[in-house]
């Protein structure tokens, strides 16, 4: 009976002192992959997220002459940026009303201080025009190729009239670039979630 009891007691010393010992070594093994996984908190049902990536990937980046698509690619730029699939219209002119139908654009007067994710919709003066519809980001107008100013600016015999729709910053929420992150507070937690298995 003694040689048993002592079989494993020497056991469970043993156990003990592997768990102890190993726990935090494990731990601190598992520092580095838990610093990069990053928890984002999921938004609310009124919150839109900002993807900038998306929309900066279908700016145009070469072309510098128009190809007619301007109201497609603008579109779709703005599709990416917040998120949701916009009406489709047949004409650049006829696109004010579906960016106020968002929630997420407000018309501005033309002349203010453009912003970033600004639209200008360009009215045209002959009724078979289909207007222009440009975006303004960093500094630079785009439409379906790269402005060196909008077009407002540079034609205005060819536009009876501007409209400047903003972006409402005050309903979106710009998470992509900073997560929130959840701390995590028990050493278990951080074993159980640990590549290192």
């Amino acid at each position: 009976m003694g040689s048993k009891f002592s079989v494993y007691l020497l056991v469970g010393a043993i156990v003990f002192l592997f768990f102890v010992r190993t726990e935090p070594l494990l731990a601190k093994a598992s520092k580095e992959p838990c610093k990069k996984i990053k928890y984002l908190t999921p938004p609310g049902p009124n919150v839109v997220v900002v993807n900038k990536k998306e929309f900066e990937s279908y700016l145009p980046k070469r072309r510098k002459t128009s190809g007619g698509m301007c109201a497609r690619v603008v579109r779709t730029c703005i599709e990416k940026l917040i998120g949701r699939p916009l009406d489709r219209k047949d004409y650049a002119k006829e696109y004010g009303e579906v960016l106020v139908k968002t929630g997420l654009y407000r018309e501005q007067p033309p002349n203010s201080q453009p912003r970033d994710f600004d639209v200008h919709i360009l009215y045209p003066r002959k009724k078979s025009h289909y207007g222009h519809m440009e975006i303004y980001y960093k500094g630079k107008w785009y439409s379906d190729f790269y402005q060196k100013a909008s077009l407002w600016q540079l034609w205005p015999k060819e536009y009876s009239k501007v409209k400047l729709y903003r972006l409402a910053y005050e309903r979106v929420v710009l998470t992509p670039q900073n997560p929130t992150y959840q701390k995590r507070s028990k050493p278990s937690m951080r074993l159980a979630q640990s590549p290192v298995y």
